[in-house]
């Protein structure tokens, strides 16, 4: 606690340490020569005393602004620290409280290491994380060099996988079927209309991605033939009428090299706020193109197998059958 005396005025800090004020009243007094009264209440010994009080003032100004950019001593920002880092503070949270909530969020940074994302989850979980496997497996193994790849083997020249790759400054050019082709392994003709908008239409030698609208059925093929309404391709799988065709760069090809587990238990992996705490923290840390499921323990050390109720919008369910991954 401070030590009342004239220099405590308006400098009030929880420290036993002389205030800002008086340490530079100290130097003032010291710095005067011989020729100066510094008995109290003289007219040097005034100006010292209202010098170091006015100086005393600005220092702790700066003190109250260092402590704003820094989350564990914010007060007056504090507020903002959390509208920054999207912190909901609770009805009966203190001040300490939240600076600790503020300070934690701010020191994940974005630092997606192995280490840092397991502390980070640790942190947010206590006994309900149980592990974090940083890739989905094959063969009941964690290891980076056994992702899954899709397609297996992409190629600039050619291959009927669901990718183009081409520079970004390419000509698009953008068509829609008119009727279903479900020829396959041979040469067959496909009705076309340019989509809304786009004048140019595709060409003898194009490679262009089918049903580029579903990426169940897309695949890349080259043309080899075509008209103004027509092109002659050899399919592998079957276009529906009404699917979206394109010339353009369409760089699909996907890896599980990214795409990591967050291994809880049973009833975090049922609970909306703790799944919620698993979000905030992956979204922080993870790299921008990184995945993750959030997953449920198995018997042992197992991952069980999840189902999803809905591919497109994301996983909300699931139904352990077998195990999926062993850690």
């Amino acid at each position: 606690m401070p030590i009342p005396s004239a220099f405590t005025s308006g400098s009030l800090v929880a420290s036993s340490q002389p205030t800002h004020a008086e340490r530079i009243y100290r130097s003032l007094i010291n710095s005067m020569g011989g020729q100066y009264s510094k008995e109290i209440g003289s007219r040097s010994e005034a100006w010292c005393y209202a010098t170091a009080m006015a100086m005393g003032r600005v220092r702790n100004t700066f003190d109250r602004v260092r402590n704003q950019m820094d989350p564990r001593l914010a007060v007056e920002l504090l507020p903002v620290w959390e509208d920054k880092l999207g912190i909901v503070p609770g009805s009966v949270d203190t001040i300490t409280d939240r600076q600790d909530a503020v300070a934690l969020k701010h020191d994940r940074g974005r630092v997606g290491t192995y280490n840092a994302i397991t502390v980070a989850l640790d942190a947010v979980l206590g006994s309900e994380f149980v592990a974090y496997l940083p890739s989905v497996p094959q063969s009941n193994s964690t290891s980076p060099s056994t992702a899954n790849i899709f397609p297996s083997f992409a190629s600039i020249a050619g291959g009927n996988g669901p990718y183009n790759f081409l520079a970004p400054t390419t000509t698009v050019k953008l068509v829609r079927l008119t009727q279903a082709s479900v020829i396959t392994g041979s040469p067959t003709v496909v009705s076309y209309v340019p989509v809304e908008g786009v004048v140019d239409r595709v060409s003898a030698g194009d490679r262009i991605v089918m049903s580029a609208n579903n990426i169940g059925l897309a695949e890349s093929v080259t043309i080899a033939s075509a008209t103004s309404s027509t092109f002659t391709v050899t399919l592998t799988k079957a276009h529906e009428a009404g699917d979206i065709c394109t010339t353009g760069p369409f760089p699909f090809w996907i890896s599980t090299q990214l795409h990591s587990l967050i291994v809880v238990t049973q009833s975090a992996a049922e609970d909306p706020k703790m799944r919620s705490m698993v979000d905030g923290v992956m979204r922080q840390m993870a790299r921008a193109t990184a995945t993750w499921d959030i997953v449920p323990v198995g018997t042992g050390n197992s991952v069980a197998v999840f189902t999803t109720d809905d591919p497109v919008l994301g996983r909300p369910g699931y139904a352990p059958l077998a195990p999926a991954a062993t850690f």
